[in-house]
This record gives C-alpha cells, structure tokens and sequence, in this order.
C-alpha cells in the first residue's frame, strides 16, 4: 500500500499567553493574512516592521523550505471572530454604522 504525505502548515498564534491552536493560513493580501481554524473562526493579522525577513527566519526558510510561511516576531492582529476575542479579552471589532 503506497501512501501520499501533504504537507499542511498549521500555526499555534500565543497572545498575552493564551494559545490558539490549529490555525492555517486561508488567504493573503495587501500584507495581511488570514488565519482559520477548524471551528471556522478567524484571525486577520499583518506583519510589523520591517518587510526584510531576520536572517534567522531566512536560514530557517531555506531549511525547511517554507519560504511563505509567517514569522514568529512582529505580528499585529488587525480583526478575529468574537469568540476568539471575548477569549483573549479583547474587545471584538465593531462594523463600521454598528455602534
């Protein structure tokens, strides 16, 4: 029996100590990324600073050969599903006219 390994990038996201396991990047745009889970929740992040990646990540990227994938320093979440930042303690962002 032959069998095929796919490859699937799943994140943990950790803010302020609170893990968010299962997470995989769904779309990218405009610098932003969306993460989903299996609950269908989400998270939209962008990366901070500088867009030159440390040589870390660079040495790590060629390694593993994943040049794609999000680093783990300056990320900046931009929206999630109110469940996820009721979680976290954060206030959910309000649609624009719904106050």
């Amino acid at each position: 029996m032959k069998a095929v390994l796919i490859k699937e990038n799943v994140f943990t996201v950790k803010i302020n100590g609170i893990e968010i396991p299962g997470m995989r990047q769904v779309s990218k745009w405009n610098g932003m990324v969306e993460l989903r889970n299996d609950k269908g929740e989400k998270l939209i992040v962008q990366e901070q600073g500088d867009a030159e990646p440390n040589p870390i990540d660079a040495i790590f990227s060629r390694f593993l050969r994943t040049g794609d994938e999000l680093r783990t320093a300056g990320i900046l979440v931009i929206m999630g599903s109110p469940g996820l930042m009721a979680m976290l303690n954060a206030p959910a962002p309000t649609p624009a006219g719904q106050a």
